[in-house]
């Protein structure tokens, strides 16, 4: 039997782009990888307590920002002075990005990129809101977003509710 072997896609895992100086699921790091040509950008979401999500890889904001609290109790108004910590705890000069920019920030880059979305809120919230919310912040992109989770039941909602969603 004869194998057709294609080459590996590159995703470029938290947004993040080899050699350039922004942290991961920055909103320039991002920039970065689509001005690369990436196939593919995954990002870390979490919701916040209304209108959109943040980018952080967990819900505690002070494990990657230098805000404190948790994330879903926080107001997109509320992250507006926060910056991206390193893993070292380094404070950048960058700040954390909403989900609505990085929508924003792909289209510009009709080339054809997908976005790959880990949805990290991985315990039941009180009721889907939320998961609505997500679904209404991602539609213009359509068909270029991949929603993963490690919260299977959020992706058979997600599926239920947005036939278009890979």
């Amino acid at each position: 039997m004869t194998r057709l072997v294609e080459q590996p896609i590159v995703v470029h895992h938290m947004g993040a782009l080899d050699g350039s100086p922004y942290p991961p699921n920055s909103l320039e790091g991002i920039r970065a990888s689509l001005d690369a040509g990436a196939a593919f950008v995954e990002i870390d979401v979490v919701a916040l307590g209304a209108d959109d999500y943040l980018l952080v890889h967990d819900g505690v904001l002070e494990h990657e920002t230098t805000g404190t609290g948790d994330v879903s109790a926080t107001l997109p108004a509320q992250i507006a002075d926060l910056f991206i910590k390193t893993r070292a705890g380094n404070v950048t000069s960058y700040r954390p990005p909403l989900l609505s920019e990085v929508v924003a920030l792909f289209a510009e880059y009709p080339h054809g990129a997908r976005l790959q979305i880990d949805y990290k809120n991985v315990y039941p919230m009180r009721d889907d809101e939320p998961m609505r919310r997500f679904l209404k912040l991602i539609e213009p992109l359509g068909e270029r977003v991949i929603v993963s989770s490690g919260a299977d039941w959020n992706l058979r909602w997600m599926r239920r509710n947005a036939a278009w969603l890979d």
